[in-house]
């Protein structure tokens, strides 16, 4: 796996905090990290509150394609929306 450094995550984010008006030009995603790999898993999404909403999902799916993702870590991370990453399972949109 390769892929993006996380992004900060700052609790008390509003859409009219400053923070909250960066993430304009980002796409977020589910990620993982095993060791001293990361990658993504699903994604892009438009915010990052639908990154938060999906990480179950990623989690299952890495489950259900390797034993061995129950040790894996599992969060969201964005990279600019210039800059998409390609997810493992593809797009983050549907179920």
């Amino acid at each position: 796996m390769t892929g993006p450094v996380p992004a900060p995550v700052h609790s008390g984010n509003t859409p009219r905090s400053p923070y909250w008006s960066q993430q304009a030009d980002r796409v977020f995603y589910v990620s993982v990290i095993d060791g001293g790999r990361k990658g993504v898993l699903l994604g892009p999404y438009e915010t990052h509150q639908e990154a938060l909403d999906e990480v179950r999902r990623g989690r299952r799916l890495a489950e259900d394609a390797d034993c061995r993702a129950a040790f894996y870590a599992f969060g969201t991370c964005s990279s600019p929306r210039s800059r998409p990453l390609k997810p493992v399972f593809g797009s983050g949109v549907g179920g």
